[in-house]
């Protein structure tokens, strides 16, 4: 579709085309690596086909845009997630690609900031950085110089670092995209965020402190050893997530449940290869160390020893070790699950069987059971790593044989020299072992 009125770069009057505020390509990534749809980062029960389109470019302005896009795409945005890159030299095509996306965010919101915020003397920052970046745009300003271009390149958030973090950020900050203007009432700048990746232009100050390795000139290098000394923009991408995560609006679990079944049903194998899943199993893993902070710290041990083992076989390919990791943690979770009592109960006979074993100098073990779980925990003094492995398939049958199908078995063996072994037997419909 298209409209006859004034292009909002160039100011002529022609035929407008619908322009994305977010390069497409960047929805079309989303699509085909994740679960196959977009979620709105505005109203999460939203599914969006398309990044916002408007009416807001003239069709030789949409064509400048569209090359700075492909330069962006070309030599940042899929080297960075097919390839695995994390060191770019760029040229002057990436400023004015940061400034597009900026000044497209500023000249669809800044109508709205300046509503919302009607006695702000920021108001007068805003209205002149649109017009200096769309004259820039339009090569009438040779430069932009006294404003700063940032990129922060995301990724997985170290759970041991931050406990208190939100178990779905990654959510927002790897799979959605975002846009919008920033400000505390002394500053103000645009934000736009694609996945794995921000983008900040300052508007007042034009200069923002703390923020090291992320600013981009007119060429250079960058690269993903950054670090952001600024906690007021930490708590506005937390506050951010939380708002685009948990709006009223946002979809209810048995609605995302239905979703997330409907696309393992239509392409397992793309779901098991998909960022949504690895997104999942980090999200779980927040989840479980939340639930576990007062658990026993021997019952802690069992949990991380079975999380440890699950990590990339160069050997298999990638669905088939997050297919590993996402089966190892359903285990995990029965564990975390236990009630206080049974969680005591475990910590005190896996002491136990330790400390007996120590005395006797010979293999000791216990069986725990639950309706959820049940579990064997060996200890093997003087015992070799084959030795273990066979006395966990032996012990994996014997339980098998006394327990219901649908209760998931694992079986711990531990040498106080070598440390652990474990085998799982996980329910499902194409059983295997773990081990």
């Amino acid at each position: 579709m298209s409209e006859i009125s004034t292009c909002a770069l160039c100011l002529q009057e022609g035929t407008l085309r619908e322009s994305h505020i977010i390069p497409k390509f960047v929805g079309k990534w989303i699509k085909e690596t994740g679960t196959g749809y977009l979620v709105s980062a505005e109203d999460g029960a939203k599914r969006v086909q398309d990044i916002t389109k408007l009416h807001l470019l003239c069709g030789n302005c949409e064509e400048k845009f569209s090359k700075l896009e492909k330069y962006f795409a070309d030599n940042i945005f899929f080297p960075f997630h097919n390839d695995k890159i994390r060191t770019f030299d760029y040229d002057e095509n990436f400023e004015k690609f940061i400034i597009s996306l900026s000044w497209r965010a500023l000249k669809i919101i800044g109508e709205d900031f300046k509503e919302e915020n009607p006695n702000s003397h920021l108001n007068s920052f805003v209205d002149k950085a649109e017009v200096h970046w769309r004259e820039y745009l339009n090569g009438t300003e040779e430069s932009i110089d006294k404003y700063e271009n940032h990129l922060v390149f995301l990724d997985y958030v170290d759970d041991n670092k931050n406990s208190t973090i939100d178990p779905k950020f990654h959510w927002y900050t790897l799979h959605s995209v975002d846009f919008t203007i920033v400000t505390d009432d002394k500053r103000v700048f645009v934000y736009v965020k694609l996945p794995w990746m921000i983008f900040v232009t300052s508007i007042h100050p034009t200069s923002l402190d703390g923020w090291s390795g992320t600013i981009i000139k007119k060429n250079g290098k960058i690269t993903n050893y950054q670090s952001i000394n600024d906690g007021g923009f930490t708590q506005f991408l937390l506050d951010r997530a939380s708002l685009a995560l948990y709006s009223s609006s946002g979809p209810t679990p048995e609605v995302a449940q239905k979703r997330l079944i409907g696309v393992i049903k239509k392409d397992p194998k793309k779901f098991l290869e998909s960022n949504t899943l690895r997104s999942m199993i980090v999200e779980k893993d927040l989840l479980r160390k939340k639930k576990m902070e007062k658990m026993p710290e021997s019952v802690i041990g069992l949990v991380e020893e079975i999380i440890r083992p699950a990590i990339d076989n160069p050997n298999l390919d990638k669905a088939k070790n997050q297919f590993n990791k996402w089966s190892t943690r359903q285990i995990a979770d029965k564990i975390a699950d236990l009630s206080k009592e049974e969680s005591d109960k475990l910590h005190i006979s896996i002491l136990a069987t330790i400390r007996m074993s120590g005395i006797l100098q010979k293999d000791e073990q216990f069986t725990f059971t639950s309706n959820s779980l049940w579990m064997t925990f060996m200890v093997t003094p003087h015992a070799t790593k084959e030795y273990q492995q066979e006395k966990i398939v032996k012990e994996l049958k014997r339980l098998r044989q006394q327990t219901d199908d649908k209760i998931p078995l694992a079986v711990f063996s531990f040498n106080p020299q070598r440390g652990f072994e474990s085998g799982f037997l996980i329910p499902r419909n194409d059983e295997t072992d773990n081990q």
